[in-house]
């Protein structure tokens, strides 16, 4: 097959959108610490909230006998078929609906990456009451909170190369204001969860581990 590349001036900016990016590797100590928790004769469920990226779903199959990938991103700023094809003028965006699990479904282990940073407070507050239901004793959730005042327009897609390190493509273009999420404030708009662990990366970014609150 070939393949013909357009001419027009949208997929021009694109490309060089793409050509500009840099790729970054971070260390991440946060997830260090995550794998460091992990016991070698036990299997995990993992849920991850980003896009499929081949290298994560490699990474989680050491170690997991389940992954659920879920761009949830994606589903919160795309359409629903169903309701489109039922006429309707209103989009079910509720994480009971983008978020189906069974009753007997449980979580060992969450990555919201960089997520938190898109959600207003009553959508955070919501998907962590909503995922704490699906979630055995002692998971763990892995988070990225950018302390600066603005954040690309579109999450980061992070790849994991190994137990202690990340790399991503630097972001371009537009941007849009941080929700700007602070340590004391997480706990009460995360419930049943609490921080484990926080560490204030070179890039401006904190990384958290959580775990599901014994209480």
């Amino acid at each position: 097959m070939t393949w013909t590349p357009s001419n027009n001036t949208e997929a021009k900016q694109d490309i060089d959108q793409v050509a500009s990016q840099e790729l970054v590797t971070q260390s991440s100590q946060a997830l260090k610490m995550l794998c460091q928790n992990l016991r070698g004769d036990k299997t995990y469920a993992v849920l991850d909230l980003g896009p499929a990226v081949k290298e994560n779903v490699d990474f989680y199959s050491r170690f997991a006998r389940k992954i659920w990938i879920e761009d949830l991103y994606g589903s919160l700023n795309s359409p629903d078929p169903s309701a489109l094809e039922e006429g309707g003028d209103e989009v079910n965006k509720s994480f009971e609906h983008m978020l189906p699990y069974t009753k007997d479904t449980r979580f060992d282990i969450i990555f919201v990456w960089d997520l938190f940073n898109y959600l207003p407070r009553d959508q955070l507050q919501k998907l962590v009451s909503h995922l704490s239901k699906f979630c055995n004793h002692r998971a763990m959730l892995f988070s990225l909170i950018t302390n600066g005042q603005y954040v690309p327009e579109h999450p980061i897609n992070f790849r994991i190369l190994d137990q202690e390190n990340l790399s991503y493509l630097t972001a371009t273009g537009a941007e849009r204001v941080n929700t700007r999420y602070k340590e004391p404030n997480l706990a009460k708009f995360m419930p049943g969860f609490k921080i484990y662990k926080t560490f204030l990366l070179r890039n401006g970014m904190q990384e958290y581990l959580f775990t599901l609150s014994e209480d």
